[in-house]
């Protein structure tokens, strides 16, 4: 799909996505992107670091930088369509022409407020629950993004990068930044809102970048991308958490080619840091506005087995059974990859 034009990404958006209501889909990928944030944000805390975040490939959607933007100190979003990049600047800068993703950020508010609150009562339950469709652990999984504070090992992560971040429970009044995953309901702070959401998913994006994953470097300043003054000529070289949503395999010719872009993204990934990715397995090409494009045939396992070759181990996998089109076999599935990279060898 091309986004070289603001009216094409413009009119992508008002096919695929309400500004009304979410679908099982939306939903799914939200909750999703909600807890492999969570359970990054966690470790870069525990290093005393505020967490710094890259959605790769984003197209013109912002619904899902919502799920990091909440949370992060910094957020860049990477797109290579100028006609994406512009959809995005315009939400950014508050455009009133611009789509209204509000519906998308009062679902991620009220799920933070849950896992805020979860995390309150029962520091050590597990913070992302099973799909209806079903939660697929793979043999590989280290942990759950919810099991428990990070270990003291993690202490180092990252130490090189930023200064301590300040968490607290909630959103202080007349505050809009979001320090944490929602507030208790004990707290004397206010739980946090869709506009706290939107605002500070606003205020954390560092700036707009070009993006190509065969390409060295994968990302590039784009010409009129930087959304915050002082943020630098360059984008960072890794990040704490690194979000890719139907990327990968929507651009793969070949399951080799798909974990070699695996593989390239991985080396976004720091240290310590994780990798979020959403594939659709078992299709042989998806749809955009009534146009069929051809799309690299994966298995589950082949999913997997590119993660573990970039050098990555799942925390957790998830799938959920596309609707029927008449297209996709019985086994399509959306499946959720949250991985994370070992420390630096010593």
């Amino acid at each position: 799909m091309s986004f070289d034009t603001r009216s094409a990404a413009f009119a992508y958006l008002r096919t695929y996505y309400s500004a009304a209501a979410l679908d099982r889909e939306d939903t799914f990928l939200l909750d999703a992107t909600i807890d492999g944030i969570e359970h990054a944000r966690r470790v870069a805390v525990a290093a005393g670091q505020s967490l710094r975040c890259l959605e790769l490939g984003c197209g013109p959607v912002a619904a899902w930088a919502l799920c990091p933007g909440a949370v992060a100190g910094e957020l860049w979003l990477a797109e290579r369509s100028q006609g994406g990049r512009q959809v995005l600047h315009e939400w950014l800068t508050g455009d009133r022409e611009a789509f209204d993703w509000s519906v998308y950020a009062a679902h991620v508010a009220k799920r933070m407020v849950e896992l805020g609150e979860a995390r309150e009562s029962h520091p050590a339950v597990t913070l992302c629950g099973a799909d209806d469709a079903g939660v697929s652990s793979p043999s590989r999984a280290h942990a759950e993004p919810g099991s428990g504070a990070p270990s003291s090992a993690a202490v180092d992560t990252f130490a090189d990068e930023g200064s301590a971040a300040s968490v607290s429970p909630g959103i202080s009044e007349g505050s809009h930044a979001a320090g944490s995953c929602g507030a208790s309901s004990g707290s004397r702070s206010r739980p946090l809102t869709a506009a706290d959401v939107l605002a500070s998913t606003r205020a954390s994006v560092v700036g707009l970048l070009d993006c190509d994953l065969r390409r060295t470097p994968v990302l590039t300043r784009a010409e009129g991308g930087a959304a915050r003054a002082g943020s630098g000529s360059s984008p960072p070289s890794s990040f704490h958490a690194v979000v890719m949503h139907s990327v990968a395999d929507a651009i793969s010719g070949t399951p080799e080619e798909f974990a070699a872009l695996v593989s390239s993204a991985a080396r976004l990934v720091a240290p310590r840091g994780s990798l979020l990715i959403s594939v659709n397995t078992e299709v042989d090409e998806w749809h955009a506005e009534a146009v069929a494009f051809p799309q690299v045939r994966l298995s589950c396992d082949q999913v997997l087995a590119a993660i573990e070759g970039a050098g990555l181990q799942a925390v957790f996998s998830r799938q959920r059974s596309r609707l029927p089109d008449g297209k996709d076999t019985e086994t399509a599935h959306t499946m959720v990859v949250l991985a994370d990279k070992p420390p630096r060898a010593e």
